[in-house]
């Protein structure tokens, strides 16, 4: 029977490696096809206001950061269910379709996975990358091979080799794991138990030995190659600017008389018409000497007003808005009357003043335009207030604007801003180079500061969301798998925080506006403190407005064997009238929050609350009706109030106005913020049995 038993495992694992090559083999195909791609020529480090927002901002990163979690989790399904359509304009898009390919090839799809791929490779990823993630992707089946014969030697290497293609710090913790979502699919929740215990020790002790100067090395060398690109495009403009220097003047010339019967005296303006074009302001600009009044217009001018010499702006939610010198403000549109005369293929040397007070410094924007389209744009830096560079113009250049960006609320002092334009001196070589690597250099330290920081924060935070997601495993045991703890449901440290409470506190009862992974959780909790204390657990209350997730928390409490522990409640959303006289769409709750209070002791019962629904999307501050509804219902109770998702300012608005209620009724409340979690929490401790004294 031995005999047989070991043929059989040979005859499986024999499968499992011819399927791992004829991976490998699709992957070193790939890589080959690759490399006889034409390799096309680096751009100039001209960053695109597209281009610039998320660099500077951070827009856009954590849907990556959400994908790579995907991968480093082995979660799959949900990596390749994600739309690249929507994707596509991403500045990172070439990583999103390679993770998605990476996705169909451990589900099988691999006609899926060669377009996700060549997508990839279409889109400027590196032939290199594209084999690694793959490569990656066959240690991972390989690594399931040998969870099957339980050699667990086998199962570390793969798994660890499997996670290492996106660079990280925390490869051994990550693979651990991958290790366990990957054997948990398969039935071997037991031996995935067994093969955590075991790696642990390990684990901590490569942690403290891995640095990431191998990843430095590489941005340095990256800057320095962008670095001398642009020195030497800045030497071939000058060169050719100097054969073309004599042509270049005469144009300038003839564009000057054409100038001289449009010019007007500098007089800031305001909602008045000149010369049937209404304005916000006018801008000074020096054309080679020669003063203009651009009039600058914004999409949107209510945001703006005029006291004195002062044009003062205030744009909700702190979002960006542009002035730009044509007729209604959007510089995706051709002007109609171009005020600003440059003459193309010329190099100009453009510098300024913008006087400036507000809650982030402006930027100045170059846009060209052919005849039908925009078909150029360039950021200026503003340091100090003043700024100045060389700048191209192209050469199908028909029409210029001057833009200057805005965000949140400031002011800009007319009088001393200006704007200089010149081209009729030739700046010298040396000149020219240490403004464009002057300003370079600028650049790269910001962001080369501005990634550190992202860098740092998301190792950080990652490594702590999967030490809190394996410490979640182990108090749920081997026979219940987590779920999904991303985009939608909570995060690991949030689960911790709501256990410890139910683990350290003696609730009466818990209640919970919104189900989901936390429903888990919690019920899991309330079982094991009633357990423990041999009597009876408190009851759990939950609500979900909508079926499908009402029924997907169903099945995680029925596989998990809860389901008897949870009242898990369908409630639509129902018209509700606050105290404020506003009207919300809220849980149809009281029935059921009337029923459970009667099956409360007498006394004054201790109630923890989890307030994580409806979405914010339901209406403006959709989770407030919450607070005010216990304490109609349940008048005198104890309660622990908190708020997950507290690092949006809609929760945060939601907290302090529960604040003025309670102060309102004369209730006591104490808040405490847990601003460390990943989406930060907020916890009030109200005592309505005894109101304060006035």
């Amino acid at each position: 029977m031995k005999k047989r038993s070991k043929k059989k495992l040979k005859k499986r694992l024999r499968k499992a490696r011819k399927k791992a090559l004829h991976q490998q083999m699709s992957a070193a195909e790939i890589s080959q096809e690759a490399k006889d791609r034409p390799v096309e020529e680096l751009p100039a480090l001209e960053l695109t206001e597209q281009e610039l927002s998320p660099v500077l901002e951070g827009h856009d990163e954590s849907a990556l950061a959400r994908a790579k979690t995907h991968w480093f989790f082995g979660e799959w399904h949900q990596l390749a269910a994600l739309d690249m359509d929507s994707l596509h304009a991403h500045p990172d898009r070439d990583r999103f379709a390679l993770l998605i390919a990476s996705a169909h090839q451990q589900l099988g799809h691999h006609d899926k996975a060669r377009k996700y791929t060549r997508m990839a490779l279409d889109f400027g990823c590196l032939p290199r990358v594209v084999a690694q993630v793959l490569i990656a992707g066959v240690h991972n089946t390989l690594g399931r091979a040998a969870a099957l014969k339980q050699d667990e030697s086998r199962i570390a290497h793969h798994f660890e080799a499997s996670v290492a293609a996106i660079g990280t710090r925390d490869s051994a913790l990550l693979s651990q794991a991958r290790s366990v979502r990957e054997m948990a699919r398969m039935g071997l929740l037991p031996q995935a138990a067994s093969l955590v215990d075991h790696q642990l020790p390990a684990t901590n002790e490569k942690k403290r030995r891995l640095h990431d100067q191998e990843e430095h090395y590489k941005e340095l060398k990256a800057e320095v190659e962008l670095l001398n690109h642009e020195i030497e495009l800045t030497r071939q403009d000058s060169q050719s600017f100097h054969a073309s220097s004599q042509g270049i003047k005469a144009n300038r010339c003839q564009s000057m008389r054409s100038l001289e019967d449009e010019k007007t005296t500098f007089v800031p303006g305001g909602d008045v018409e000149d010369q049937g074009q209404s304005y916000i302001f006018k801008l000074r600009v020096v054309l080679d000497g020669a003063n203009l009044s651009v009039r600058m217009n914004s999409s949107h001018p209510e945001y703006f007003e005029i006291d004195g010499n002062k044009l003062k702006y205030s744009v909700p939610d702190n979002e960006s808005i542009y002035l730009v010198s044509n007729e209604n403000g959007d510089f995706n549109k051709v002007p109609i009357n171009n005020q600003i005369n440059l003459v193309p293929d010329s190099a100009h040397e453009v510098s300024g003043v913008i006087s400036h007070r507000g809650v982030a410094r402006p930027f100045v924007w170059l846009f060209e335009y052919d005849a039908k389209e925009k078909i150029a744009s360039k950021s200026v830096n503003i340091k100090d207030g003043a700024f100045r560079i060389i700048h191209r113009t192209n050469n199908a250049l028909s029409s210029f604007c001057i833009g200057i960006r805005l965000v949140g609320e400031g002011m800009i002092d007319i009088n001393p801003s200006f704007i200089d334009l010149k081209s009729g001196l030739l700046p010298t070589l040396t000149e020219s180079m240490k403004t464009e690597v002057g300003q370079l250099d600028d650049l790269l330290v910001r962001v080369q500061k501005h990634l550190e920081r992202v860098q740092k924060k998301e190792i950080s935070n990652s490594t702590k969301q999967i030490e809190y997601f394996m410490r979640l495993q182990h108090y749920l045991g081997p026979a219940i798998l987590i779920p999904e703890v991303h985009n939608w449901s909570i995060s690991p440290d949030f689960g911790l925080l709501i256990i410890n409470r139910v683990e350290e506190n003696d609730y009466d009862a818990v209640i919970e506006f919104g189900s989901g992974t936390s429903t888990l959780f919690l019920a899991k909790a309330v079982q094991n403190v009633g357990q423990r204390n041999k009597c009876p657990a408190s009851p759990m209350l939950s609500f979900d407005h909508l079926e499908k997730y009402h029924t997907i928390t169903q099945g995680y409490l029925a596989r998990a064997g809860l389901e008897h522990m949870v009242n898990l409640v369908l409630a639509p959303l129902v018209h509700y009238t606050g105290p404020d006289n506003e009207g919300y769409r809220y849980y149809d709750c009281e029935s059921s929050l009337r029923q459970l209070m009667s099956s409360l002791p007498n006394k004054p019962p201790k109630i923890l609350v989890i307030v994580d629904g409806p979405p914010a999307a339901t209406g403006k501050h959709a989770r407030f009706p919450a607070l005010p509804i216990l304490l109609d219902i349940c008048a005198g109770a104890v309660f622990d109030f908190i708020m997950d998702d507290y690092i949006r300012d809609e929760e945060k608005t939601i907290v302090v106005e529960w604040m003025e209620l309670l102060a309102l009724q004369n209730i006591s409340g104490e808040k405490i913020e847990f601003t460390t979690l990943e989406k930060q929490a907020c916890l009030i401790a109200i005592d309505s049995s005894n109101s304060r004294k006035k």
